[in-house]
């Protein structure tokens, strides 16, 4: 299935899922953080960025907009192009915005090719409407993931059967990905929203599209280095693992099994975000999806498990209960009254192109990482080793 409006949210609040305990953000209606203002013709007046060390820089666009900022493409007095991430204004208390700050600043402490890194973070005297002071600056990377997906569809026309890309690009841009959420781990980091919207290419990500078999056209990159960035749903690793609360964490289409049915998120949610995005590279479309209504969540849930074949085993249930969970799915996890919400259920091995013996490895990989219990799948470290990985 083709993108809706559940895969371009950014991620959500993260609001606490036990009972009985207060969430870690508040969340109220109606919130500027809520609305998108990237359009507003406030945004769009806005040409000059003045800083309080005395700095200007000229506004050229708007790069990107997420949950809690927005980011401007802007130049320098010597002309150099930055991007320059600016807070949104919310309820929230201010060493929100600073957990990603932190993060950012711990990876510039140890910097990584393929994680986009801080330069500086500054104070802007005359800040866009609906923004806060504060402005995060790091380099500015081509176009994301999801640009060159969108791009290449336009290109494509309307009966485009979904653009992929040739599977040594997929195993390219996979080990570099994999590298990055890797030393993520070292540096006890949690990125919590890994998506095609937040892998950006380092070049200006030109490409050209080819014709594949059975109908399909591949986008072939020119240059495939990437880096992985927008860190504001990230967190730190606790400690102690079972210090880590159940949060709703992830854009959904991405959210890994058991952070819906009430479990503590782990390293290894990223890997099953990992997982979804890279089938979706080959097949051109979404591996897993909701609905357009109030039972989305439990649709994709019930559907991740039929796409791997798997289902949520009652230990998982059982720590789910014992954490307070009231998202616990009952009927040995699976909701037969929405069973008919999504399209027939494709399993995973099926998304694989007939005669396309390149891609078998990708698809073992695939079944190796996509797991449902977290206990039992791997961590980065242990993807890096597959054979898939292992080849030229």
């Amino acid at each position: 299935m083709k993108r809706t409006k559940t895969s371009q949210s950014g991620c959500p609040k993260a609001t606490k899922i036990a009972k009985n305990e207060e969430p870690e953000k508040k969340v109220k209606e109606k919130q500027v953080d809520d609305v998108r203002i990237a359009f507003s013709d406030e945004i769009k007046k806005y040409k000059k960025l003045k800083l309080e060390n005395g700095r200007k820089y000229d506004v050229k666009k708007v790069l990107g907009e997420g949950v809690f900022g927005i980011v401007f493409e802007v130049l320098d007095e010597k002309k150099q192009k930055l991007a320059a991430k600016m807070m949104k204004k919310t309820d929230e208390p201010p060493e929100i915005w600073k957990i990603e700050l932190h993060i950012l600043e711990k990876i510039a402490t140890c910097p990584h090719e393929n994680i986009l890194k801080l330069i500086s973070v500054e104070k802007v005297i005359d800040p866009p409407p609906f923004c806060t002071e504060n402005v995060l600056f790091t380099n500015c990377l081509g176009p994301s993931l999801l640009d060159v997906i969108t791009k290449a569809e336009t290109l494509q026309g309307p009966d485009a059967h979904g653009c992929t890309f040739p599977v040594p690009q997929i195993r390219d841009i996979g080990r570099q990905m994999v590298a990055a959420f890797a030393h993520l781990d070292n540096l006890g980091i949690y990125h919590l929203d890994l998506k095609p919207e937040n892998v950006y290419f380092v070049e200006n990500g030109d490409f050209e599209i080819r014709n594949l078999r059975n109908k399909h056209l591949a986008i072939e990159m020119k240059d495939t280095k990437i880096q992985i960035g927008d860190f504001g749903c990230s967190k730190f690793h606790k400690e102690f693992e079972s210090d880590v609360k159940p949060t709703v964490v992830q854009t959904q289409n991405y959210r890994a099994p058991e952070v819906f049915i009430g479990l503590p998120y782990s390293t290894k949610s990223d890997v099953w975000s990992f997982g979804a995005l890279m089938c979706e590279m080959y097949t051109g479309m979404l591996l897993f999806y909701g609905t357009e209504d109030e039972n989305s969540e439990s649709t994709q849930f019930e559907m991740m498990q039929r796409v791997v074949g798997q289902y949520v085993n009652r230990a998982m249930f059982r720590k789910a209960l014992l954490n307070g969970s009231d998202r616990v799915r009952k009927n040995n996890g699976i909701l037969q009254r929405n069973t008919k919400k999504f399209d027939p259920t494709v399993p995973l091995h099926m998304n694989l192109k007939k005669f396309d013996f390149e891609a078998i490895p990708l698809f073992e990989m695939l079944k190796y990482v996509l797991i449902l219990d977290p206990e039992y799948r791997p961590s980065f470290a242990d993807v890096a080793k597959h054979k898939f990985f292992a080849q030229n």
